[in-house]
């Protein structure tokens, strides 16, 4: 029974972990950056072209409201196939228990 434990323990920490930092949480940032998101988020009250005019400040603000809408919707349509992956992987451990029971109870 420890074996099975550790087992579960190495693959949900260990492999989920690794999976879901290196295939969905790296690519989400590696994306947010490349469609300029993340650093438009980060200077968002910065005028663009430094125009620290009323029109200019408020054009600049809607322009990055909807450039980092825009930037994290594409991110996460990136994503949703790394998740989807993930979710399989979480769930392939269990696939021998549902044969087994399967075919204890002539399912």
């Amino acid at each position: 029974m420890n074996f099975a434990l550790e087992f579960i323990k190495w693959w949900y920490v260990i492999v989920g972990g690794n999976y879901f930092h290196n295939q969905v949480l790296s690519i989400f940032i590696f994306s947010m950056n490349k469609t300029r998101a993340l650093p438009f988020a980060k200077t968002f009250n910065i005028p663009l072209y430094r125009d620290k005019s009323d029109f200019g400040s408020g054009l600049s603000k809607i322009i990055k409201f909807w450039w980092i809408a825009i930037g994290t919707i594409l991110s996460i349509i990136k994503v949703i196939p790394g998740l989807v992956i993930l979710l399989f992987l979480l769930i392939l451990p269990f696939i021998p228990l549902f044969g087994i029971i399967r075919f204890m109870f002539k399912i």
